[in-house]
């Protein structure tokens, strides 16, 4: 990705200062009259009615104090959240339809949030809730602030001239105090620090606020100066083949913001500030369909939610399908289809994009976007999807990436959009989960839950070290070694080997050992939702009408089979999962373990 000098950012901002970047009255009038937007703007107008209704959520101390004294986080992130939900509501339904009573209901909500404490999470402020004051010299500018910013400042731009004065002077001062001016004086990690997706939302989206607010070209140049900088941070964090390892749900969240602020920058800057205009970003915009699957199921890889959509956000992949041309506009089932997003969303920039940059009867123009074989090198993932609607997912890498899961070797499997074989993804999110002492004593994080074997009751350890080695991806499967993922000097090496038959799906596992003397256990881990059913030679998943059977010689293994329970994240409604175990019988220094799984 370029980088641009101050003086380059500073003629073309001076020269297109000018430049109008709010959305208009023509979008106003296409996303009332576009098919593809009538389910979301009923679910806003819902919104309003049920809002209107109920009061504002306090955000009390009680709840507050939760993150640090037992590591809660829900109980004050949802009423937090709800509160971005009602600005959400009631600045697009202003917007949208003009009504009195919805601008009222604006004022009070924006209202509201300028008295919040902190615009940051509890969770967010690392353990010092209690102890370490929120003013104006130590605010912490995190995810949500930054998005609580933007939000602001954008609904300023949408219906500013039909909130009083005084609401409008006070949402400005609160957006530069607590956000633009703490950005430009304070280096927080996420600027050059953390590459993820940190890095793209908190930059994102508070210079979106600069870019609405910010008269003076000074200042603003800046602002994106800093941001345009620090972005390359982000795009660091991406391998050269474009993959998001943090899984596809935070490609949605990351990716997303970068897309978000860049559309607005090239817009500000009459198109002369483009960061479209890269090859790594091209492959980075076309993640999201290169790790599909048949009935929209994705990749389940790091902490993405196991076994669900793709659920990709309408307006975001609608805006990459018109810049570049290998990203499809997807088919209904690969969007974001629940009731939920039939809704306001928390994330106002997405539910306003949503509204104006879905493509017009999206419903009759997507298409399927799976692919026969998806490859991603550095990454060192392999993803095939074969005739009859098998869809494989495997990779190597290494166990510190970004969310990481011990997981080298490690795949997974679908049917017809079905998980068959299962990655669980991330567990209800709490604070020991993100500690490096504790992240992987969490059953989900650990290779325990993952499709890797156990060795001499060993699983695999985190750090960049253990790492995949001569990894070789081909049309059909990936072979790597996978030893060095293990604390285990006395395995020399475990070669994998995964294949794919893209006509029936059967898919091939062979696991090469090699020791240095005898080993006390091999045991293979294979992961599922649904309970399997042990025979004598096989072992039969079935889930939902489609079946997969496990194949194994059975003088050579006997089966045992537990279940976990945990929280799955996001609702933390229970979720039990199940392990079944091939225990190896004939153990030697050098050994072969294989298994088939026939659809």
């Amino acid at each position: 990705m370029e980088k641009f000098s101050r003086e380059f950012i500073y003629d073309v901002l001076k020269e297109t200062q000018n430049v109008n970047i709010a959305f208009t009255e023509e979008d106003r009038q296409r996303t009332l009259k576009n098919p593809s937007t009538q389910e979301l703007l009923k679910g806003l107008r819902e919104d309003g009615e049920k809002y209107r209704g109920e009061p504002i959520p306090t955000l009390t101390f009680s709840k507050f104090k939760l993150h640090d004294l037992t590591g809660r986080r829900e109980e004050f992130d949802n009423d937090y959240f709800l509160r971005r939900k009602r600005l959400t509501a009631f600045a697009m339904l202003s917007w949208l339809y003009g009504k009195q009573e919805d601008t009222e209901a604006l004022e009070d909500i924006i209202w509201a949030i300028c008295d919040e404490y902190t615009w940051s999470l509890p969770s967010h402020l690392f353990f010092k809730c209690l102890t370490e004051l929120q003013t104006e010299e130590t605010y912490h500018v995190d995810l949500f602030a930054a998005e609580t910013a933007e939000a602001l400042a954008e609904t300023l731009s949408l219906v500013g001239e039909k909130l009083r004065p005084i609401v409008v002077m006070r949402a400005k001062r609160e957006i530069y105090r607590r956000v633009i001016d703490r950005v430009l004086k304070v280096e927080f990690l996420w600027k050059y620090q953390w590459a993820t997706n940190w890095c793209a939302v908190c930059n994102g989206s508070s210079a979106m606020a600069a870019l609405y607010l910010e008269k003076d070209v000074d200042k603003l140049t800046d602002y994106i100066k800093m941001t345009t900088d620090s972005l390359h941070t982000f795009y660091g964090s991406y391998p050269d083949d474009g993959a998001c390892t943090e899984g596809t749900s935070y490609w949605d969240f990351g990716f997303g913001w970068f897309v978000y602020f860049a559309a607005l920058l090239k817009k500000r800057t009459a198109g002369k500030i483009d960061l479209f205009n890269d090859e790594k970003i091209r492959k980075m915009a076309s993640f999201p369909v290169r790790v599909a699957f048949d009935k929209g199921n994705c990749v389940a890889f790091a902490d993405s939610p196991g076994g669900v959509g793709l659920d990709l956000a309408s307006g975001l992949i609608t805006y990459l399908s018109e810049t570049y041309d290998d990203v499809k506009l997807p088919s209904k089932e690969f969007l974001n289809n629940t009731e939920k997003a039939k809704h306001a969303s928390s994330r106002f920039a997405l539910t306003l994009r949503n509204l104006v940059w879905t493509a017009y009867d999206i419903e009759n123009k997507g298409v399927n976007p799976t692919m026969r074989t998806s490859i991603f090198p550095v990454a060192q993932w392999y993803i095939a999807t074969s005739e009859n609607g098998v869809g494989l997912a495997a990779k190597g890498g290494h166990n510190d990436e970004a969310h990481n899961h011990n997981d080298v070797g490690s795949f997974h499997v679908f049917k017809n959009g079905k998980t068959m074989i299962a990655d669980l993804g991330a567990p209800q999110y709490v604070s020991d989960y993100f500690m490096p002492n504790t992240r992987y004593t969490f059953f989900c994080a650990s290779s325990e839950s993952h499709n890797v074997p156990v060795i001499n009751g060993k699983y695999q350890k985190e750090g960049k070290k253990y790492a995949a080695r001569e990894v070789v991806i081909g049309e059909d499967g990936i072979t790597m070694d996978i030893s060095g993922a293990y604390d285990a000097p006395e395995l020399k090496s475990l070669v994998r080997a995964l294949k794919c038959n893209h006509k029936t799906g059967e898919t091939t596992v062979k696991d090469k050992f090699v020791f240095n003397q005898k080993p006390s256990s091999v045991i293979e881990h294979i992961l599922s939702m649904v309970e399997p059913i042990v025979k004598s030679d096989e072992v039969v998943i079935e889930n939902e009408g489609e079946i997969a059977r496990i194949l194994f010689d059975k003088e050579k293994f006997t089966i045992n089979v537990y279940s976990h329970e945990d929280l799955a994240k996001g609702s933390g409604a229970p979720r039990k999962s199940y392990v079944t175990e091939l225990i190896a019988i004939d153990l030697q220094k050098e050994m072969e373990i294989n298994f088939k799984i026939m659809f």
